[in-house]
């Protein structure tokens, strides 16, 4: 499967065991940055103690920067209220 894809010259596939943000953090030590999901959306609050992106914040070497998830925009019906997420009703219109 791996032979399949293609990958920019100078990259690599490597995989890695043990806690989560440890080994992030690990394998950026020489690293320019290091990229990261994260599920806190909104700008100002505070990153949740004990998440991965936290941990990488708080412990790389690198720069770190943090991608927010992108969450589902409520639709509304006529009244105003929020009826089910967009998502789904494009997963059922297909």
């Amino acid at each position: 499967m791996f032979d399949c894809t293609s990958s920019p010259q100078g990259s690599g596939l490597q995989f890695a065991q043990g806690d989560v943000g440890d080994v992030l953090v690990r394998l950026s030590t020489n690293a320019e940055l290091l990229v990261v999901g994260t599920r806190q959306p909104v700008r100002g609050r505070p990153y949740l103690t004990g998440s991965v992106s936290h941990y990488c914040i708080s412990h790389a070497s690198c720069p770190v920067v943090t991608i927010p998830e992108i969450l589902p925009k409520p639709l509304r019906d006529l009244s105003g209220n929020s009826t089910r997420y967009q998502d789904t009703a494009l997963a059922a219109a297909t």
